[in-house]
């Protein structure tokens, strides 16, 4: 798993935002990398910003319900479903 996460992170850091997405997820779950809610919005902001549908929806509802302490922002989630 330690190479997934690698090749995961290596791709992030280029611009891929399907893998920022998915290296979000890893680190929303917890598997294959530490649980961190904090670089997984991170990288769900990152790949929502290069355009990624799925990630635009996730970060939607992480907006919608507020979540980890971030306030809900129903503007802002509305925004991300365009």
């Amino acid at each position: 798993m330690a190479e997934v996460m690698r090749m995961m992170h290596g791709a992030s850091v280029q611009g891929h935002s399907r893998a920022q997405l998915h290296l979000a997820r890893l680190f929303m779950s917890g598997e294959g990398a530490p649980q961190s809610h904090s670089m997984a919005i991170m990288w769900i902001c990152r790949a929502a910003e290069h355009g990624d549908l799925p990630a635009q929806f996730d970060l939607a509802v992480i907006h919608m319900d507020g979540f980890e302490g971030m306030k809900q922002d129903l503007v802002e989630a509305a925004s991300w479903c365009r």
